[in-house]
């Protein structure tokens, strides 16, 4: 799949520009990193991508401009996971997965046994099954962002763009998070993430690209784009690119003695 911004702007006024002039293209099935400090416009970026917020400029899908596809079209290309996803209802977490196909099924037609199978196949991928009669409502916040991710690959989808996933994981579950998005490209999935940190564009060998003061400043290899001078400068402190074995790793801080 193709995905391309064409000068995209966004404010909520002419005197509160969030986003200025925003263009790039995103092809094929790689994983793609947005980075930026906090309030420079990485979520709303990409709420103007998938048509949550009305922007100038165009978004186009594979060639052809967002606003001409239905919503039932655009969910079998594109599926979007916001950074926080309040529950109302107390579903059964294997019901919310099954919601993903929806965009699939005619419409008032319920979900039969092949959905059922898809979706739990999907949760034993996560390693989520054993929620699958739980309440919604009662199940962690980290536990919640893998059942929407279950719900989304039922969608079965060319592009997952997530903003902040990683956002209520805990350490060892953000490290299981990223292998986790590793084998889903394996599995042709493209991926559009935001990220607060560019650790996480290395580890994810993603092509990158760095939001600043509302406008497009880098874009490019994340081992290219995240490099000492440039995130020190974005983040306002002393960032240390090293390495632990054969990998890649960006740290924040001064080091005694200047030790790595």
């Amino acid at each position: 799949m193709r995905l391309e911004l064409q000068s995209l702007s966004f404010g909520y006024d002419e005197s509160r520009m969030i986003l200025q002039d925003i263009s790039f293209a995103l092809e094929g099935s790689g994983v793609f990193c947005i980075l930026g400090q906090n309030g420079t416009g990485k979520s709303t970026l990409l709420k103007c991508i998938v048509g949550e917020e009305k922007a100038t400029g165009r978004v186009l899908v594979d060639g052809r401009d967002y606003s001409k596809y239905t919503q039932r079209e655009l969910a079998r290309k594109i599926a979007y996971l916001p950074q926080t996803h309040v529950p109302t209802f107390p579903f059964r977490v294997i019901d919310v997965v099954m919601m993903g196909r929806s965009a699939h099924m005619r419409y008032f037609a319920s979900p039969g046994a092949a959905e059922l199978k898809l979706a739990m196949d999907n949760m034993e991928f996560l390693g989520i099954e054993r929620l699958r009669d739980k309440p919604y409502t009662n199940i962690s916040g980290g536990e919640r962002q893998l059942v929407m991710i279950a719900a989304a690959l039922t969608q079965q989808p060319e592009f997952l763009i997530m903003d902040e996933p990683t956002a209520h994981l805990d350490f060892g579950n953000t490290h299981r998070f990223l292998d986790l998005v590793l084998k889903l490209n394996e599995n042709g999935i493209g991926i559009l993430m935001t990220t607060h940190f560019p650790d996480q564009a290395l580890y994810l060998g993603a092509e990158t690209l760095v939001l600043k003061d509302g406008t497009l400043w880098k874009n490019g290899a994340a081992k290219d784009v995240v490099d000492e001078q440039g995130m020190s400068d974005l983040y306002g402190l002393p960032v240390h690119i090293g390495r632990i074995g054969s990998r890649r790793v960006c740290v924040a801080g001064e080091f005694e003695n200047g030790e790595r």
